[in-house]
């Protein structure tokens, strides 16, 4: 018995498989008979027929069948352009966008030999062609093609200038096109637009940066990507939306999609599955993007990729050009090996990680292309963020022209932790990451690994247990008890690492928390200096350098950067970071960096109850220099996504 398929899903297996949509499931309504048609009457007669399929239960699929069917049977109609334009629709709403573009262009060099007549005045050839030229120009927009789009709905505009939406067009063309030629994102926008739906696809074009990708051995897929030039902390490197997303919410609620991912040995989860199936009908209807998917790293399992690949827009191909053969096995590779959860900027709160924390195992998951050539260090030179189905990665280190880029591909977590998430991600023949922050690890020792993990899990399990209601004797010994958990954690580290030791993060920054609530507890102002010491401690941990500090540096109220802003009038645009002038910091977090944000203004509220308002303004400023860095948006972004953060502390005024 087959599955509970949906009739367009029914109608695209028939297809598939050569077969009979109705030897499957009854059509609706049988469609209309071909036979001669000599006036446009019959035409529309067959044409109603169509669209009553069209429209029932939106069975496109045949819609679309029934309209080819008609323009087979008929080629020589004088009105076989009202097909073309018929099935233009109908392709357009299947996402065939090649499909609608040809249809479009085939009816307008059909309409553009057509004369007036008695069945067709000249009033009704304008308006077809209006219908034709809209059509076209839609289908460039959906295939991305952003400039094209542009000229088409400016030549629009010229013969039909009270068009509302073709002034839309006009205007959403241009802003794709600045997008993708200079990286200026209305970030903000994107970010609300995001946060309005469950299942966001944001309309945005994608962008390259300052990096290609090149041939480097010892990589999975045999690539990386590396930087074309010297590149700043916060520069903009690729914003590229999803090939393909799939939402919980996408799904049909009257269906079990239920699969057994034999490559991994794991169940794969709904969303995992309709995602594939996405992929296979972009690649099935829109060919020219086939090399940009299947050209991904598929897993050991699978001859390797090409050494080449391209970041940019894959050229058109011409008309009816035939979809190529897509193996299933090879899109279920390149989807098990580069989809991940596309887990989307939200509001910031104080909470461990900025990530959701829902135990519901319903999550979207996304496969974005380009970013998937983008190679996995735990120490990484570049961060990575998604809003809504774009992704963005931008720098968070200087790095120098000819370097590889590198980004993390699990967030935060111990060794132990880190190695499991990373196991199908590694190049054939290692068992554990060999980056550098892996490899100190390992220096330290299997048994302080293992009794760093059970301290690490137990602390983020457990939490602080103290809140505003605690006594001070509960208080005072707790920060007993995290004085004995830092000591035990640091002597898990030998003497050869540095000051970046990401696990002592959360460690440091419930002590400040547990000072905090001591300070308003014993109304004194005195532990808030401990508040910010072991804030800077946090900072330091994950790889933040804070001016004016050494291994044995203590409370230092008011160190600031000189750093100078050049050309602070000068025009700034979006997708550039903000200056790092003025700032008690040099460098961005190397990990955890919304985390490193919330200690910056952690820090900022501990200077402002010190009655350190200069102090307090510098640190809420180097918090939205950190966030500029890894997310973009500027100020702009940066006050509306902290608001309630910012206005519980009475640190509003410090940052507008």
């Amino acid at each position: 018995m087959l599955p509970n398929f949906t009739p367009d899903q029914l109608a695209l297996l028939a297809s598939t498989l050569n077969l009979d949509p109705s030897s499957l499931f009854p059509p609706p309504r049988a469609a209309p008979p071909a036979g001669p048609l000599d006036d446009l009457g019959g035409l529309q007669a067959e044409l109603e027929g169509y669209e009553e399929i069209q429209n029932s239960s939106g069975q496109h699929v045949l819609a679309e069948k029934s309209y080819s069917l008609g323009i087979d049977q008929h080629p020589s109609h004088p009105q076989l352009y009202l097909l073309h334009l018929n099935r233009a629709v109908v392709s357009q709403s299947l996402e065939r966008f090649s499909s609608a573009l040809t249809d479009a262009e085939l009816a307008l060099s059909l309409l553009s030999d057509t004369q007036p007549s008695e069945s067709t005045s000249s009033e009704q050839l304008k308006k077809l062609k209006e219908k034709g030229l809209f059509r076209r120009c839609r289908a460039l927009y959906s295939l991305r093609r952003w400039k094209d789009a542009e000229d088409g709905f400016a030549a629009f505009l010229a013969l039909y200038p009270e068009s509302k939406d073709a002034s839309k067009g006009l205007i959403n063309a241009k802003n794709r096109v600045r997008e993708a030629s200079t990286g200026e994102y209305d970030v903000l926008s994107l970010y609300q637009q995001a946060l309005a739906t469950k299942t966001p696809r944001l309309d945005v074009a994608n962008f390259v940066g300052p990096v290609e990708v090149v041939s480097l051995q010892g990589r999975g897929g045999g690539r990386g990507v590396v930087a074309t030039r010297d590149v700043k902390p916060g520069e903009l490197l690729l914003a590229s939306k999803a090939f393909a997303v799939s939402y919980p919410e996408d799904l049909p609620t009257d269906e079990i999609f239920i699969g057994l991912n034999l490559l991994v040995n794991k169940m794969d989860t709904p969303e995992e599955i309709y995602l594939r199936s996405t992929i296979f009908h972009r690649l099935t209807y829109q060919p020219e993007l086939v090399p940009s998917v299947l050209g991904l790293y598929p897993g050991p399992t699978f001859p390797s990729p090409p050494s080449t690949y391209s970041l940019l827009p894959p050229p058109p191909l011409p008309p009816h050009t035939p979809p190529e053969a897509i193996s299933p096995s090879l899109v279920e590779a390149v989807d098990c090996y580069n989809s991940f959860t596309p887990q989307s900027l939200r509001p910031a709160s104080f909470s461990v990680a900025d990530r959701d924390a829902s135990d519901n195992p319903r999550r979207p998951v996304a496969l974005f292309a380009a970013g998937s050539l983008f190679n996995h260090s735990c120490d990484p030179s570049a961060s990575w963020t998604t809003i809504g189905d774009l992704q963005t990665i931008r720098a968070i280190s200087p790095i120098p022209a000819g370097a590889e880029i590198f980004i993390s591909y699990a967030v935060d977590g111990e060794y132990e932790a880190r190695q499991a998430l990373l196991g199908k991600h590694l190049p054939p023949g290692l068992k554990e990451c060999p980056c550098s922050l892996c490899s100190d690890d390992r220096k330290d020792g299997r048994l302080n690994l293992k009794t760093r993990g059970r301290i690490v899990e137990d602390r983020l399990s457990n939490g602080s247990g103290i809140d505003e209601s605690s006594s001070l004797s509960a208080i005072r010994n707790k920060i007993k008890d995290l004085e004995e958990t830092i000591r035990r954690l640091v002597a898990t580290y030998g003497p050869h690492r540095g000051a970046f030791k990401p696990e002592l993060y959360h460690v440091y920054q419930t002590m400040s928390f547990v000072h905090g609530i001591l300070a308003y507890r014993a109304r004194s102002s005195e532990p808030y200096k401990h508040v910010v010491e072991n804030q800077y401690r946090a900072l330091e941990s994950v790889g933040v350098v804070v001016v004016g500090r050494s291994s044995s540096s203590t409370f230092r109220p008011s160190a600031t950067s000189t750093t100078s802003s050049s050309s602070s009038s000068a025009k700034k645009k979006l997708s550039d970071p903000l200056e790092p002038s003025d700032l008690p910091i040099l460098t961005a977090p190397r990990a955890n960096s919304h985390g490193a944000v919330c200690s910056a203004i952690q820090v900022a509220a501990a200077f402002f109850a010190l009655e350190d308002h200069g102090s307090a303004k510098r640190w809420i400023r180097a918090a939205m220099w950190m966030e500029d860095v890894a997310i973009g948006g500027g100020k702009a972004l940066f006050v509306v996504r902290y608001e309630q953060m910012l206005q519980e502390l009475g640190l509003t005024r410090f940052a507008v």
